[in-house]
């Protein structure tokens, strides 16, 4: 329970009970002094008994981790034939008088036993040494898959056909790696045989920093750029690496604990539009209801959560595993405003069963189960549409409440005295309780949008006041039926959450639900229940004074700031991967970034120190690191695709060059080899010990002009790119915002035939920018790369 502070002399009180079955605490002071009072609730025998099973399966799930890839079974079957084998040998056996039996037999005799005859205790000697032996084959496992994964030759295997010796250790490695993984792991069976994410050595990351940073400075920059870091590498710099190499020694991944607390949770900015993203419908129209879609929607989602509830959603393995421990916050997950940090607050399944329903300013929840099962789609619609009626045949919020959630878009200092202030205590603070606990929020919107951009827009902020953007998902139907989602960004990155969207919207509603009939409605599952009669949802209900009007009004506009300062525009090229591999020949993402450099370059003469996104969950803990496209390969290939003296020849040797080096570059980051993060951990060192640094500074400080991210088109087996039938369901993606003041905030998904998504942003108040253009000159550049690829290839 949280204490409220009291001063004055009269009564004051504080109550922070929950939600049903859940424990509750008040204090009071009073002139007699500081009075203590708990409330606690028993839940009924059918929730204590979903919370006993649940308990229970999660511990079976824990030991079933850590005894993978073997089993209880595995386990049994050798005590079995380890004492059946010991017992029926000769005395003089080196089984039973060996060094090895004699010493394990002297070990057991120093414990307690109970009164037994000697071959009875000669099998329970020989069943603890088959423990023993059993769990040091599971160390021996761990520890040769942690050194299989950890090796990334595989990545850097040349095209064409690899050396002899290449050949040789692909074949031990990927044959070693299938024995050690074993079959039908479970969600989190890999994690605890993920490497650790390499600590590289001070030379190489400045080496590389500075050899990414000469095509984007001029002469006089450079020299004193490479001054600064000689310095840093004969003064502070090895210091700083020794105390982050302990940090490295003892730490899963030395980076990642501090990217979320400095570059998110102790961010005092908003998280609306500047840390948030969006994603996308697919264009094919399902002929849904608002209602129906939500619905059979929001089934698919509970179908995904129960799967990782349970831990039987597959790890994702596309050559060796990826990382999955950002799915534990996927769902009940609320960043919770601190006057100087934020915290992420995971709510346990037992108190998390509802979701929370956002439609015309009014706020609503109810359960997503019954006291014997989970709601059907069907079910999941009455619920929805009564909301729906009910908001429609409801007077015009006019207490104020409709802008609540504008507080989760502005200041986070000042959404953290409001909620102390305002939101602590009786109806507030129970029905912001409702909110924060949920499994996730949705919103049932007006608006029809009719283009991408429009949709895109109303995804990424709403009105300003129909978005919690503290919550992990916030999943928006709009009246035409069309959906997407916003989400937070600090819990997790966006590949996490476009897994969630991939199962429910692009495989799962497409070819393994009912799907809608005539009026849009959802069908019913012919192996679903007979629908029950339910509780009606619960209308939320808030408390509204003058003092948190003022303050929703400080957070409204600084959103409406944001909202009207930002340029969104999102396209479609003509052209995709097809393309692109089988004429061009090169690398997809390489391609699409060398366009991006082509486009900035035209429009600003030169290129600017460039982000793009490169996920690093090959390592335990891994999140990101920074591909920095704007190479020297780069450099050359912009400058002489604009010199009109140059060959067509020439130029496409240039762009070829340039995407085998960015690919290069990618390979490097995903395997450990980037240098930001590293960068990133040595300046946490520095402020933690008070060493100022002038290199690390200028490194931090440098504005990413151009900020990008490629999006994935797949991650699970339930759907194939290689199929036609697919494409039409596949989602262009999602977005973000800018991260400069002057620059562009560019995601892209490169399709496998006709199709490239690009969403591109930036901000009104820029002289400099302007994302409808930067838009044309990308165009412009995948088409001026096509032709120049179309003639060579003509040649």
């Amino acid at each position: 329970a949280r204490v409220h502070d009291g001063v004055m002399a009269e009564a004051h009180s504080f109550a922070t009970i929950g939600k049903e079955f859940r424990r509750g605490g008040k204090v009071a002071l009073t002139d007699e002094g500081l009075r203590v009072s708990f409330d606690v609730v028993v839940p009924p025998p059918r929730i204590l008994r979903l919370m006993a099973l649940r308990r229970l399966q999660r511990l079976k799930n824990y030991f079933l981790n850590q005894l993978f890839p073997f089993g209880p079974l595995s386990l049994v079957a050798l005590i079995t034939v380890l004492t059946t084998t010991v017992c029926l040998v000769e005395e003089d056996h080196w089984l039973r008088n060996g060094r090895l039996a004699n010493f394990w037999w002297w070990l057991m005799h120093l414990l307690p036993w109970a009164p037994m005859n000697r071959f009875m205790k000669l099998a329970v000697v020989t069943a603890w040494a088959g423990v023993i032996l059993f769990l040091l084959l599971i160390w021996v496992q761990r520890l040769l898959l942690r050194a299989f994964l950890a090796w990334r030759g595989w990545m850097y295997v040349p095209r064409g056909k690899p050396t002899k010796i290449m050949q040789i250790k692909l074949l031990i490695w990927s044959t070693g790696l299938k024995v050690l993984m074993g079959r039908k792991p479970m969600t989190y069976s890999f994690q605890s045989s993920m490497p650790s994410l390499p600590l590289q050595s001070l030379s190489e990351t400045c080496r590389r920093y500075l050899k990414s940073m000469r095509p984007v400075m001029e002469d006089a920059e450079y020299a004193l750029l490479e001054e600064k870091a000689k310095k840093f590498l004969s003064s502070e710099g090895p210091q700083l690496q020794m105390y982050l190499r302990l940090k490295w020694l003892f730490s899963k991944c030395y980076v990642t604990d501090w990217w979320l607390k400095y570059c998110y949770l102790r961010g005092r900015s908003p998280i609306a539009i500047n840390s948030n993203y969006y994603c996308m419908d697919s264009e094919y129209d399902f002929k849904a209801n608002q209602a129906g879609r939500a619905a059979n929607l929001l089934h698919l989602i509970m179908q995904y959560k129960e799967l990782l509830d349970s831990e039987r959603l597959a790890p994702l393995v596309p050559t060796v595993p990826l990382c999955m421990e950002q799915y534990k916050l996927t769902f009940s997950t609320t960043r919770l405003p601190g006057k100087e940090m934020d915290i992420l607050k995971h709510w346990h399944y037992s108190d998390s069963r509802h979701i929370v329903v956002v439609c015309k300013g009014r706020w609503y929840c109810f359960d997503m189960e019954t006291p014997q099962r989970k709601l059907t789609a069907v079910e999941i619609q009455s619920q929805l549409e009564w909301i729906l009626k009910h908001a429609a045949s409801s007077p015009p919020v006019e207490d104020g409440s409709d802008r609540l959630a504008a507080l989760t878009g502005g200041d986070r200092t000042h959404w953290a005295n409001v909620r102390e202030e305002f939101l602590s205590r009786g109806k507030n603070r129970l029905s912001l309780d409702a909110v924060e606990r949920a499994i996730m929020v949705l919103s049932l919107d007006e608006d029809k949008p009719s283009d991408w951009t429009s949709q895109a827009r109303n995804l990424f902020h709403g009105n300003g006041s129909n978005r919690w953007f503290d919550k992990s998902v916030n999943m928006v139907v709009f009246a035409n039926g069309k959906a997407g989602f916003n989400g937070e960004h600090s819990w997790a990155d966006a590949p996490v959450t476009g897994h969630m969207w991939e199962y429910a919207q692009i495989t799962g509603e497409a070819k393994h639900s009912p799907g809608y009939d005539a009026k849009g409605n959802v069908n019913p599952n012919p192996s679903d229940p007979q629908p029950e009669k339910l509780p009606t949802p619960t209308v939320l209900k808030w408390e509204m004074s003058d003092g948190l009007r003022a303050a929703i009004a400080v957070s409204y506009n600084t959103l409406h700031e944001l909202i009207d300062n930002l340029e969104l525009r999102v396209l479609r090229a003509p052209y995709g991967a097809g393309f692109i591999k089988t004429t061009a020949k090169m690398s997809p993402d390489g391609y699409v970034q060398m366009a991006l450099q082509l486009a900035y370059f035209r429009e600003n003469g030169k290129l600017c120190q460039t982000y793009e996104s490169a996920m690093t969950r090959f390592y335990g803990n891994g999140r990101t690191e920074t591909i920095r496209s704007a190479c020297a390969g780069a450099s050359a290939w912009v400058r002489g695709m604009e010199d009109p003296t140059l060959d067509k020849v020439a130029k496409v040797k240039l762009l070829r060059a340039a995407t085998e080096e960015h690919t290069m570059l990618a390979k490097d980051a995903m395997s450990g080899k980037g240098v930001d993060r590293h960068l990133f951990a040595l300046y946490c060192v520095s402020v933690g010990k008070g060493v100022e640094s002038e290199f690390l500074q200028q490194a931090l400080r440098t504005p990413w002009k151009l900020s990008t991210s490629q999006q994935s088109q797949q991650q699970t087996d339930r759907h194939s790119v290689k199929n036609k039938d697919d494409w039409k369901y596949i989602s262009p993606g999602g977005g973000f915002g800018p991260v400069a003041d002057d620059g562009y905030g560019v995601s892209y998904m490169v399709m496998p035939d006709d199709r490239v998504y690009f969403h591109v942003s930036a901000k009104r108040s820029s002289p400099v920018t302007n994302a409808d253009k930067f838009a044309e000159r990308i165009l412009k550049s995948l088409d001026d790369i096509r032709q120049l690829c179309e003639d060579d290839k003509a040649k």
